[in-house]
């Protein structure tokens, strides 16, 4: 699909806006958008903080609105599931986030008051955007002091700028969320623009496929590459993608369900009718199934979630047809080695 879009961000550096303070320091974003493409595009990401494989854990999910620039979001995930997946050592529940975020676009600030479960204050987050060139300014107060730190920079780089670019970038086809659809007895998906334009069904079915045996990881400083093993079915195919042995030797529990929390993709393809299912799970417990349909006049990919008997086509889902949709977009033109 293309390399992930990545500006490196700074921690200790002078702050522009405040002289004497530290702040962290993104590099110039000039080259992917401007101010206003930015700030829309952080304002949505942080109103839909998760991602699709995080519903199976979560318990709770919440957004209110307190005015035009201004609403709180909170995510508490299940206990019981973190202790059964063996993510938690206690069936407690957790708040992943819960957030007071107040806006002003006129001055492109952004200020997160982060709460615990209970909404008492820990710490805020205050981002500013930059002109000339566009950066983004960044830092933390918590207990009265103000913190530029690595973790900050890390913040500010991979909790924000990654996905609000990935969101931003320019596409040829753009999928959209809470899609009426009357498939599988009706309900909301994501689906894609048509793609006549760009692609056959045989090219776009069978690039599909390859994407979903090879998926694309974003390399994350820190953190281990994911090692992975791929058998072809009569069927489809079955991938896994092993566990590191870092991430073992940190394992919270011994009680869980879980002998390994490798995860599992079990594809399930019928190609004559234009349909691709991905079964998703963890050890041996089911996280979610992702069911993928082709509709052919024109052509236009829609594609929903299950978790926990609840089906979800809203914008986690669109998001990560998106990022689909991208990748079989840049193979059909040759700049992954597809060429037609």
């Amino acid at each position: 699909m293309g390399a992930w879009a990545t500006v490196p961000c700074r921690h200790d550096e002078d702050s522009p806006s405040a002289p004497g303070f530290k702040s962290v320091l993104s590099d110039s974003l000039e080259e992917f958008c401007t101010a206003d493409e930015f700030y829309d595009g952080l304002w949505s990401h942080i109103r839909n903080p998760f991602m699709h494989f995080e519903n199976i854990f979560i318990k709770e999910r919440s957004l209110v609105e307190h005015g035009e620039e201004e609403f709180t979001v909170r995510i508490i995930y299940d206990g019981a599931k973190l202790k059964n997946f063996g993510v938690t050592k206690e069936e407690k529940d957790i708040c992943k986030l819960h957030h007071r975020i107040v806006g002003n676009k006129k001055e492109l600030t952004v200020v997160s008051q982060n709460m615990n479960i209970d909404g008492e204050l820990e710490n805020a987050g205050y981002c500013k955007l930059l002109k000339d060139p566009l950066r983004v300014e960044y830092w933390l107060i918590e207990d009265g002091e103000r913190k530029a730190t690595k973790l900050c920079a890390r913040i500010l780089e991979f909790a924000y700028i990654r996905p609000v670019l990935q969101a931003l970038a320019k596409r040829k086809v753009k999928c959209n969320a809470n899609h009426e659809s009357s498939l599988q007895g009706g309900g909301l998906s994501a689906i894609s623009e048509p793609m006549d334009e760009h692609l056959t069904y045989e090219a776009a079915f069978d690039l599909l496929q390859d994407v979903l045996k090879n998926p694309e990881r974003p390399s994350i400083p820190g953190f281990p590459s994911v090692k992975s093993e791929l058998k072809e079915t009569e069927n489809g195919w079955e991938l896994t993608e092993l566990e590191p042995d870092q991430f073992r030797e940190l394992a919270l529990t011994k009680d869980s369900t879980l002998p390994r929390k490798d995860m599992h993709y079990v594809g399930q393809v019928n190609k004559e009718d234009g349909e691709i299912i991905l079964v998703v799970s963890m050890g041996q417990q089911l996280l979610f199934t992702v069911f993928i349909h082709f509709h052919r006049d024109p052509l236009r990919i829609e594609s929903w979630q299950i978790a926990d008997g609840k089906r979800q086509g809203g914008v986690p889902e669109a998001t990560h047809l998106q990022h689909y949709v991208d990748a079989i977009i840049t193979k059909s033109q040759g700049t992954s080695g597809y060429y037609f």
